[in-house]
Order: C-alpha cells, then structure tokens, then sequence
C-alpha cells in the first residue's frame, strides 16, 4: 500500500476538515492552503482563485476571508489538537504560526498515525502488507493447518 503523504494529501486533508470540525469558509480555507498545488501561491493568489472556484458556491470569499478563517478559527482549533507554534517573534516554540508550519506538524505528527489506520482496500494491498509484516517478523514461523 502507498503510504506516502502525496497519495493521501486529498483524503487525509479532508479527513482533518472533519476531525477538526471545520465547515464552510473554514474547511475550504484549510484544506486550499495546504495542498501541495496551492503551496507556491502566495495569499491573494489563492484568495482569487477561491472567489472564483464553482465548487465553493456555498462559501464566499472576499480578499480577507482566507488570513480571517485562518487566524480566527484554524489556528485556534489546531492549537486545542496540539499544534505547539511559535510566533516570528518568540523562536522558542515548536512550530512556525504560519500553513507552512501547520503542514509540517500534520506531516510530522498527525500523518503517521492517521496512515496506520488506514485499511488496505485491494487483495494486492493486502498481500503486500502481509509480505512487509512477514520480512520484518523473519523469526516467526508459521505452521499450515493440515500439513505434517
């Protein structure tokens, strides 16, 4: 099974928007600012493509909904679920306040646990997965039923 985080971006974002509870403005706003495809463009670039996008017709988004969604209810929410940041200001801390900061934190920290969790879905993903626990278990043994 892939378990790299470029396979799972989608999913997983959109697994975080639910874990985290966001909606409307707030759950585009998230997820947008952290694929890896909007990662080059800078806050009004997104904001512009955002206000033109059909699939948020139920959103609407001015030129600062995306810094307002993000400073008024993404940081909090992520900081409740553990996000330690660090303003520009205060080098202590563990995180950067910024996306880049929380991309790094989801890949570093939420990632990992959420992709263990995640079932193989076809009888190829299966074997492989029993292969890769069978190399690295080379102690075991098995015993087949019905063999002598």
């Amino acid at each position: 099974m892939n378990k790299s985080y470029e396979h799972w971006e989608s999913q997983f974002l959109d697994d975080m928007v639910i874990k985290f509870e966001f909606s409307g403005n707030d759950a585009v706003a998230f997820k947008q600012r952290l694929l890896l495809d909007n990662s080059l463009k800078n806050q009004s670039q997104l904001n512009q493509e955002l206000q033109k996008n059909e699939k948020n017709e139920k959103c609407e988004f001015s030129s600062n909904t995306l810094r307002d969604c993000w400073h008024k209810k993404i940081y909090p929410v992520l900081k409740k679920h553990g996000f330690d940041y660090q303003d520009k200001k205060n080098p202590n801390g563990k995180y950067d306040k910024s996306w880049e900061g929380v991309i790094k934190w989801l890949r570093e920290e939420m990632f990992p646990e959420y992709i263990e969790n995640i079932a193989p879905r076809t009888t190829i993903e299966l074997w492989q997965e029993l292969s890769t626990k069978a190399e690295n278990n080379s102690d075991i043994s098995l015993e087949i039923a019905g063999q002598k």
